[in-house]
């Protein structure tokens, strides 16, 4: 089942780029457990992508343990003074000049 998931405020910081503001909702499926058969062709890309990190921080003798996949659905971000509005469903984009505020609420 597919659920609603939001990712709102949260500060994502790479080598070259800031985004000091950024909202997603996307949706989420619990996949289950890495080794079930319909898993073992996504496990074994992952496996080749992030050895050996993948072993180190996964405990697949954990009945617990499931793969998690996100859908994108909509985002919004900014960068400087332009933001970003994105459908992934429709795959389009906008742009936008955009000032970042803070407005306390009491």
């Amino acid at each position: 089942m597919d659920v609603p998931i939001d990712l709102s405020a949260i500060t994502i910081q790479t080598e070259r780029l800031l985004l000091r503001a950024f909202r997603e909702d996307d949706l989420a499926s619990n996949l289950g457990h890495p080794l079930r058969q319909e898993n073992l062709v996504i496990r074994s890309k992952l496996v080749m992508a992030f050895a050996p990190w993948y072993f180190a921080h996964n405990n697949e003798e954990d009945e617990n343990l499931c793969f998690v996949r996100i859908v994108l659905q909509e985002g919004f971000f900014y960068q400087g003074r332009m933001g970003y509005r994105v459908d992934f469903r429709e795959q389009k984009a906008e742009e936008f000049k955009f000032t970042y505020d803070i407005v306390e609420v009491p």
